[in-house]
């Protein structure tokens, strides 16, 4: 067993000095839609050695692949992924993370959430809030006022409906996404009240069932489908034109991720706001705060003969924990 003062040393940080004379092998880093050039310009600035090499995926379905990586272990260095996967995967693909000093770097709460039996594989990397979008331009331009509960948007779908503007968007081409929009849902009715934390609790435990206690949570989506802020028909779209049908100006609502909050993207044409998952009186509306990334190492790495790139590796989280 790893005494208590060999994973002090483990924890006090990773060696400064090079195992290796000669050149280093590239660490490897695989993602669909993100922009690494000032992580490598910073492990470049630290450690000239390390030579940080980013594949991108040029497929339809980032989420997908990662997801794949993962189940197969054919996974670059420094594996990302727009998931917390299942546990057991990361147990037998991923590196145990959790006594390095740059783990202190992050959000308990979120660590907490990563934790797999004491040990962490995945480190949640940074946040983003999830909202509702609006057309802020459209509510201007016919006075609209902007709802502050699902009251509100059963009084304004008759006046949208008047103007020939759709109620929503929302992402349900993209797979999963319909199933988190319940959940955010749910957060306004149900999930966020000391009952709802009790029963996802009982519920890990085998104690409860979906059956019995969300049956509150079911009927209120039910009301945003019905309403046409949820609407299965853009489940055959592209990601591309789904976004279009906001973009246009066809729809007064967007559920999921926009990434842009006007218009065009050089910030000309229409304006967007953002608003709370939105409750039924207006008293529970949520903000909700989800990982958009999570990254691990491919367990790979602590084969003999890979000595110098873990420690590469472990560099360059030790970086991007900073960021």
């Amino acid at each position: 067993n790893t005494t208590t003062a060999e994973k002090d040393e483990t924890k006090a940080g990773i060696s400064e000095t090079s195992k290796s004379s000669g050149e280093h092998e590239p660490i490897t880093i695989m993602d669909g839609n993100r922009d690494y050039a000032k992580l490598q310009e910073l492990v470049k600035e630290k450690y000239p050695e390390i030579n940080l090499q980013v594949e991108a995926y040029q497929g339809n379905n980032t989420t997908e692949y990662m997801s794949e990586q993962l189940e197969t272990g054919d996974m670059p260095d420094i594996y990302s992924s727009t998931e917390y996967w299942d546990e057991d995967l990361q147990k037998e693909h991923l590196l145990d993370l959790s006594d390095y000093e740059f783990t202190d770097a992050y959000n308990e709460v979120r660590m907490n959430e990563c934790d797999v039996d004491g040990s962490v594989y995945l480190l949640p990397y940074d946040y983003q809030v999830i909202s509702m979008a609006y057309n802020k331009t459209l509510f201007e331009k016919h006075g609209w006022k902007v709802p502050q509960s699902f009251k509100d948007l059963e009084q304004l779908a008759p006046e949208l409906e008047k103007a020939g503007v759709k109620m929503g968007v929302s992402l349900d081409c993209l797979p999963g996404y319909g199933f988190q929009f319940f959940f955010n849902v749910a957060d306004t009715v149900y999930l966020f009240t000391n009952e709802g934390r009790q029963w996802k609790e009982d519920f890990l435990d085998g104690r409860a069932t979906a059956v019995d206690n969300l049956q509150e949570c079911k009927d209120y989506f039910q009301k945003w489908i019905d309403i046409g802020l949820i609407d299965k028909r853009y489940v055959g779209y592209s990601l591309e034109d789904t976004k279009k049908e906001f973009f246009n100006g066809n729809a007064a609502f967007f559920i999921g991720d926009l990434n842009r909050y006007t218009q065009n993207d050089d910030g000309t044409g229409d304006e967007y706001g953002v608003l709370p998952y939105l409750s039924a009186d207006g008293s529970q509306n949520m903000y909700i705060i989800l990982v958009s990334r999570y990254y691990g190492l491919n367990k790979e790495l602590s084969e003999p003969g890979n000595e110098q790139k873990l420690e590469d590796a472990l560099h360059v989280l030790e970086i991007m924990s900073t960021m």
